[in-house]
């Protein structure tokens, strides 16, 4: 038992210097980007989705409603982006 143990903290141990050496980082550095990236696609994903409801919705208003709206996002716009 004692040398299972040993034989596998060697493996575990010899993994993450091959991962450092090839990669340059951590196995938990590397993990968490991989992480990191789905969720950054993932919310992208989610966001695309969720423009071409909008971009729906937007459509199926009546011309004063859009106008309205229209107006509303170019306020927000003046505000958040500065000139």
């Amino acid at each position: 038992m004692a040398q299972t143990v040993e034989f596998k903290i060697t493996v575990e141990k010899a993994l993450a210097q091959r991962v450092e050496n090839v990669y340059g980082g951590t196995i938990a550095e590397h993990v968490q980007a991989v992480v990191n990236r789905a969720v950054a696609d993932w919310t992208a994903e989610a966001g695309v989705e969720r423009a071409r409801q909008l971009a729906a919705r937007y459509e199926r208003l009546d011309a004063q409603k859009k106008k309205m709206v229209d107006d509303l996002l170019a306020t927000v716009v003046d505000e958040v982006v500065p000139d």
